[in-house]
């Protein structure tokens, strides 16, 4: 049986919240979901337990930070329903940025994404960071090193 998460971090966004409202607040709370179940990955919301969190909403006035899975899906349906609970949500992504260097483009126009490729993550060279296409790119094209200005 695992531990609740509202008895895990419910002390700890009291006290942050307590800290904030004494003038030592902190900018944001950040909640990565989980996207294992078992020994396999599975969408955000498929793996049990993962909800809005209204406990911790009603805990922590300030902004949060969500990430863990919202693109990982068919849809951006839940990745949008959370971003709408409320005026203090902001959603993080980071492994679809390393596939698809124009992901705002893509995301605002409704494009297919480029999938990630998990192995060229964290190695020694440039291959799959900063070697994807744009949807406009026809063939890659390196980008040239900046000038330092001075």
């Amino acid at each position: 049986m695992q531990p609740s998460p509202v008895v895990c971090f419910g002390y700890i966004l009291s006290e942050l919240q307590r800290r904030k409202d004494e003038g030592n607040g902190i900018a944001y709370v950040s909640i990565v979901e989980p996207r294992v179940s078992g020994s396999s990955d599975k969408d955000s919301y498929e793996v049990e337990g993962n909800n809005n969190y209204p406990w911790a909403f009603q805990l922590w006035k300030g902004p949060f930070v969500r990430a863990g899975g919202y693109l990982s899906g068919t849809t951006t349906d839940n990745m949008i329903n959370d971003l709408n609970l409320n005026d203090r949500t902001l959603i993080g992504v980071g492994r679809y940025f390393t596939s698809n260097p124009d992901l705002v483009k893509r995301l605002h126009d409704g494009l297919e994404l480029t999938p990630y490729q998990r192995p060229t993550f964290y190695t020694h060279d440039d291959e799959g960071y900063n070697t994807w296409k744009t949807v406009d790119e026809t063939e890659y094209r390196k980008p040239e090193l900046l000038k330092p200005i001075i």
